[in-house]
């Protein structure tokens, strides 16, 4: 098996995973109906997506027909704002003027955009057929019912609201999660702009407005402050992807529903885009890329081709093993992590001085502030309710995938000399975020005692086999 991996070139690959990925998905359309064509759409529009009713309300056929087409609709306006599209038209015709554009080109414009404007319908006709239009308010407006994404397919799946989120509340239980009293965002908020302030421009002066002299001292160091403090206010709801391929096939009864219902297996997303802290999630993210990853961190499926084809040779005498990371992102050592990148970034400081101008310790001091106050909103029956996240990342923070990947360097630094005490050896190892590959040199029995090695290696990390 391995051999015939090996032997593969790029360009075959990629298209035999193309096929693969291609006939699975047609079969799925034609063995459960769920999918369905929209012949006035361009055929390269016409990718449907899988629907999966899991609701007791059970959704009729138009409505799956409408999910099916995705989530994403480019609605046509009822009216034309005529006038205040002339008003804008005229302001750029006297804009141009003043800035030296030939009135004859000017004339033409005006003249051209006026026709266009006076021989537009007063009235559009919707580009949404009139049935669809009822399932979509009918969407909008049933509380009963939510339409969550499915996790790395394409696709969504129908719940109960109250099913959904109990599944929500599930993921936000202690030790991971602690529940607040109160609204955290106002009194966090002043946290971070004061913290932040006095990373840049040092602690508080009598009588100095400390950002005035900041600028005044150094422009470069005020416009990177300026730039990251601000802010978007609260942050956005955390919620939920599907797992649907942790489960073995799509239900089809309502037995089989039953099982997913009672069982919801979901992918918890806490989004930093809208929170206070965005703006220095994106420059600590920049941060983490400017030094180099760990040796065996991939970005690629197409460099694991590449390091087997160099091992061709004991492919036959090695045993193919993959390795996965149980819930990597809430289970990372971040107090741990942040100690040995401060280490890390003193030994590259001049990429990280090409990114911003905070010294290693003030980068760190960063990271421990943004991952010691993430915070997850959810609202209940009407109801907000505030979640304090007590270890781990949250998945959702941009700096979050290259924080776990340097994290996951540090422990692995181990593996081979672990390898080699338990009677065996890893001639090639890579790995992908949270999901190894590797060639083990040696007998099962001696892999599977690597395995309880490595899950001795942190109290939080813990690992799962597959041969």
């Amino acid at each position: 098996r391995v051999h015939g991996i090996a032997q593969l070139s790029y360009q075959h690959c990629f298209q035999k995973v193309q096929n693969t990925k291609r006939n699975k998905y047609s079969t799925l359309i034609l063995e459960h109906g769920l999918t369905f064509v929209n012949k006035s759409l361009p055929r390269s529009r016409q990718a449907q997506k899988v629907v999966i009713d899991l609701s007791t309300k059970h959704l009729s056929l138009e409505a799956l027909q409408l999910l099916s087409l995705g989530g994403k609709f480019g609605i046509a306006p009822t009216h034309i704002p005529t006038l205040d599209l002339v008003t804008k038209l005229e302001y750029a015709c006297q804009l141009a003027l003043k800035n030296n554009v030939p009135e004859h080109l000017v004339s033409n414009f005006r003249t051209s955009s006026s026709y266009i404007l006076t021989n537009i319908p007063k009235t559009i006709p919707s580009n949404i057929p009139e049935q669809f239009q009822c399932c979509l308010k009918e969407l909008a407006t049933d509380t009963s019912i939510v339409t969550v994404p499915m996790d790395k397919a394409k696709g969504v799946v129908v719940l109960d609201t109250s099913i959904y989120n109990n599944a929500i509340l599930k993921g936000l239980r202690i030790p991971d999660y602690e529940e607040c009293t109160i609204d955290p965002s106002t009194k966090y908020n002043k946290t971070f702009s004061d913290t932040l302030l006095t990373i840049y421009a040092g602690p508080p002066v009598p009588k100095i407005r400390r950002d005035s002299k900041l600028k005044a001292d150094n422009l470069v160091r005020y416009k990177e402050y300026k730039s990251v403090s601000k802010s978007y206010g609260r942050p956005g709801a955390y919620y939920g992807l599907v797992k649907t391929h942790k489960y073995p096939s799509i239900p089809t009864t309502e037995a089989e529903k039953d099982i997913w219902r009672n069982d919801l297996k979901l992918r918890p997303i806490n989004p930093g885009y809208r929170s206070i802290d965005s703006k220095v999630c994106n420059l600590l993210t920049r941060c983490l890329q400017a030094i180099p990853s760990p040796p065996i961190s991939i970005n690629s499926p197409m460099c694991v081709i590449e390091g087997l084809r160099h091992h061709n040779s004991i492919a036959g005498s090695s045993i193919l093993f993959s390795l996965d990371v149980v819930s990597m992102y809430p289970n990372i050592p971040v107090e741990e992590t942040i100690e040995q990148l401060e280490g890390l970034f003193e030994q590259h400081a001049d990429e990280l001085a090409k990114v911003t101008t905070l010294s290693p310790s003030d980068v760190c001091k960063l990271l421990k502030l943004t991952t010691s106050n993430t915070y997850a909103v959810v609202s209940i029956d009407g109801k907000e309710r505030w979640f304090h996240q007590k270890r781990g990342v949250a998945m959702g923070k941009s700096y979050a995938p290259p924080f776990c990947d340097q994290s996951m360097g540090f422990l692995e630094k181990v593996l081979l000399i672990i390898a080699i005490e338990t009677g065996g050896n890893l001639p090639f190892k890579c790995r992908y975020m949270d999901d190894y590959l590797g060639l083990w040199q040696g007998s099962v029995d001696c892999l599977n005692q690597f395995l309880s090695v490595l899950n001795t290696l942190h109290p939080t990390i813990k690992f799962t086999l597959e041969i």
